[in-house]
């Protein structure tokens, strides 16, 4: 309980700092983050997608096909880790998108100095949002490779071990 109060506290300073100085930044400043960030959430997307299609093929046949739905949970939490930093580029890709779009109107239809102020901070706070939601899906992401490199890892050094073992039992001539 600490733990998430203490993150919300953090969460919520950081975004105020962001709105405050975010004022000062320029769309056309801004825009450049937005374009890099959808950029990486593209190859985020990209690199787990082939890790899915590699590492699970079978799971997309339980979890589309005919089974039921005992088994399709099953399956959703077993590829949940590939799964998660998907639908999380997703969602930064599509936000990046919309800002994108409606950025330019907009524009136009703010006149007032005051409020040109105003939505650059909420813009650039939603920025560091995404942002922080971009490392933290590049840190799931990387997850899967980690699990993996740690199995074979220990595989290795068990075959190590049995073959130690193996040469210890045999006799010398």
């Amino acid at each position: 309980m600490i733990k998430k109060i203490i993150l919300s506290l953090l969460l919520l300073s950081t975004i105020w700092v962001l709105f405050n100085y975010g004022q000062k930044i320029s769309y056309s400043d801004q825009k450049d983050v937005y374009d890099s960030i959808r950029d990486i959430a593209s190859f985020v997307f990209g690199v787990m997608g082939i890790w899915l299609a590699i590492f699970s093929p079978e799971s997309f046949n339980k979890i589309f096909g005919k089974h039921d739905i005992s088994g399709k949970i099953e399956e959703l939490a077993k590829t949940r880790a590939l799964i998660l930093p998907i639908i999380y580029s997703l969602i930064i890709i599509a936000s990046t998108l919309v800002i994108q779009i409606f950025a330019p109107i907009l524009k136009e239809m703010i006149t007032t100095h005051k409020y040109v102020f105003w939505i650059r901070g909420v813009s650039y706070s939603f920025l560091g949002i995404l942002g922080l939601l971009q490392l933290y899906t590049i840190t799931v992401a990387l997850n899967p490779g980690r699990l993996m490199l740690a199995s074979f890892s220990s595989r290795i050094k068990k075959d190590e071990v049995h073959k130690k073992l193996f040469k210890l039992t045999q006799r010398k001539k």
